[in-house]
């Protein structure tokens, strides 16, 4: 099973965008009976600079939910895409892989929740002091046929898997 994050992919393009445009190739040094030469002026940007009196759109959620589930293929195979977020976090996807959305169970789970299932004994104390400090103190909770995972948000303010599978 594999986890994606809309943020983390485009990190990682944009990371490798900018070490593409990095040139290796060592500079030629100017003889030393040389003069400066005054650099040529700079290219106009083609950016448009934000207006001041327009607030950025804000991109945390407002609140705690599973906004979606959505059967989709990865390679040959089934996977459920899902949509969820945590109030005051950025919206995150989930890729769910080998199973249709109608056998994945997907819930926002409480500690009393997780601890009737069984599955709070699963998680080490730092995983259970991020899910308790989770807005309402609930958890994604992910179930399909084989295992079972928990994503809370840890200190990089993105969710991350633990498997609390029997």
């Amino acid at each position: 099973m594999k986890y994606y994050s809309k943020t983390g992919i485009a990190l990682s393009v944009a990371t490798l965008m900018m070490t593409a445009a990095c040139s290796n190739e060592p500079q030629a040094e100017a003889p030393a009976d040389s003069k400066p030469v005054a650099a040529p002026p700079l290219a106009q940007s083609n950016q448009i600079e934000p207006k001041a009196d327009i607030a950025p759109e804000a991109v945390t959620a407002s609140k705690t939910e599973i906004s979606s589930q959505k059967d989709i293929k990865q390679g040959d195979k089934p996977a459920c895409l899902i949509e969820f977020a945590y109030e005051g976090y950025d919206p995150e996807t989930l890729i769910w892989e080998g199973e249709k959305c109608a056998n994945v169970k997907a819930s926002l789970l409480d500690p009393k929740a997780l601890r009737s299932l069984g599955k709070w004994k699963r998680l080490d104390e730092f995983a259970k002091s991020h899910v308790e400090n989770l807005p309402d103190d609930k958890v994604l909770y992910v179930e399909g046929e084989f295992t079972a995972s928990v994503y809370p948000v840890g200190t990089t303010r993105q969710s991350y898997e633990v498997t609390v599978a029997d």
